[in-house]
């Protein structure tokens, strides 16, 4: 029972809001605190190369982006990313997206991959124990997702100074990415306009793309 907790903590403000929305009477006990990350580890493990082999070494070296997740399709949107995939394909040939996670979905997004005709160019690379090097080495970090709680991956991204598209959905990108002040937020299920953010802040001289890598430190702070 939930009126019999001293306390009742919250990962994120959204979160907070939404709690506060359905139990009013609760709210004097609520208290937002976000998960603590060890920087320093994060930035070490990124230079860790102990767990890649040689055919992987040569995957890091591709120009790609990255989506680490879990391979389920009800709370991530997989479809989506490789909808704006494909239009981007059109513009960036050389571009690969590697989707590094597994899950009880990988044969329903290995299809949606078969049926866009994507087999070479998006590579599913199954688990990591450690991502960082993946994450590191990445042109940009995509998250398309339905829902959330408050997406680690996203923090995690940012750590690396990387740029980051995410998703608009409930809750927790918002809040990580301040509105869009420290990466780029697109609405659900919007692949063309997904698919022009990663066009645009995928190239190295873009303008968009060196304000958020400016400002990715600051955006760290709040979770150190």
């Amino acid at each position: 029972n939930l009126e019999k907790c001293q306390k009742i903590i919250c990962i994120c403000e959204e979160m907070k809001e939404r709690f506060i929305q359905e139990l009013p009477n609760l709210s004097d006990k609520i208290q937002v605190i976000y998960n603590p990350f060890d920087i320093i580890k994060i930035k070490n493990l990124s230079d860790n190369y102990s767990e890649v082999n040689e055919d992987e070494k040569k995957l890091l070296k591709e120009n790609y982006i990255i989506m680490v997740s879990r391979l389920e399709s009800k709370m991530k949107d997989f479809f989506t990313l490789i909808d704006a995939f494909k239009l981007v394909k059109e513009k960036k040939p050389e571009m690969k997206l590697f989707i590094l996670g597994d899950g009880p979905d990988r044969e329903k997004i290995k299809e949606k991959i078969k049926e866009k005709d994507l087999e070479k160019e998006i590579i599913l690379l199954g688990m990591k124990k450690n991502p960082y090097p993946w994450i590191k080495n990445a042109n940009l970090l995509v998250h398309s997702s339905n829902y959330e709680g408050l997406p680690t991956v996203l923090i995690e991204g940012l750590i690396l100074n990387k740029i980051i598209i995410s998703t608009d959905c409930p809750t927790g990108p918002k809040e990580i990415l301040k509105n869009g002040k420290y990466g780029s937020l697109v609405t659900i299920g919007d692949y063309k306009t997904m698919a022009s953010e990663i066009e645009e802040l995928s190239r190295y001289n873009s303008l968009k793309r060196k304000k958020y890598l400016e400002l990715s430190e600051e955006a760290v702070e709040r979770f150190d």
